[in-house]
């Protein structure tokens, strides 16, 4: 996926509608539940190192500290995926086990292997919305007038948004007050970032309460 790509999602947004029977649909594919995700990657912390806007989550980086275990839990792909899917030669990335994600940074660790895995950004749209998350446009976050910090700093994202109680059904074991640490959420946001090239430079999780 090339920057050129991401400009004409960014003009021409891929349709997604939904059918009578409340099915959601996609250009890309007739039905989300029974889509084929293709990837170009089974991604590693080896060649495909946890990023954070953009920059490598190493010892020298602010945030280490925030997602050491998280990395060194899940170092590839594989281990985000349930145990049936581990071994197989094409595994299927949209068996994610929710049931090991404990935490936030967990959840961004998995979320970006995953995406950096499939990198097609309508793709990884269709992963989220077949996990539930309503998914929003591509936003434009840097031009060639006003560009990231850094090389690799985030140009475009796009979110991905749960009701808490679809959350809860689909993480059953990670309760709201982990995520945001207190009760009272309203919704659960992820947001997946990308370079101006088209490489997934960061994936997020967040939770909106009663209070902001």
């Amino acid at each position: 996926m090339k920057y050129p790509l991401i400009t004409m999602l960014l003009l021409f947004p891929t349709l997604a509608l939904a059918q009578e029977d409340g099915t959601e649909i996609h250009s890309l594919c007739n039905d989300i539940a029974t889509c084929a995700i293709p990837y170009v990657r089974l991604s590693k912390q080896e060649t495909e190192p946890f990023l954070f806007l953009g920059k490598v989550v190493d010892e020298q980086h602010a945030r280490y500290n925030d997602y050491r275990k998280s990395i060194l839990r899940f170092p590839n792909v594989l281990t985000c995926l349930k145990e049936e899917e581990r071994g197989k030669s094409e595994p299927d990335l949209r068996q994610i086990d929710w049931d090991m994600i404990h935490n936030t940074r967990e959840m961004e660790v998995c979320v970006f292997r995953i995406a950096s895995s499939i990198e097609d950004v309508e793709y990884i749209k269709i992963w989220l919305q077949y996990h539930g998350y309503r998914v929003d446009d591509i936003l434009q976050l840097s031009t060639e007038r006003n560009p990231p910090r850094y090389d690799t700093g985030p140009w475009f994202s796009f979110q991905g948004h749960l009701t808490i109680e679809k959350f809860r059904e689909i993480i059953p074991r990670f309760w709201l007050a982990r995520l945001i640490g207190f009760e009272g959420a309203r919704n659960h946001t992820l947001t997946v970032s990308f370079s101006k090239e088209g490489q997934v430079v960061g994936a997020y999780a967040f939770g909106n309460s009663i209070f902001n």
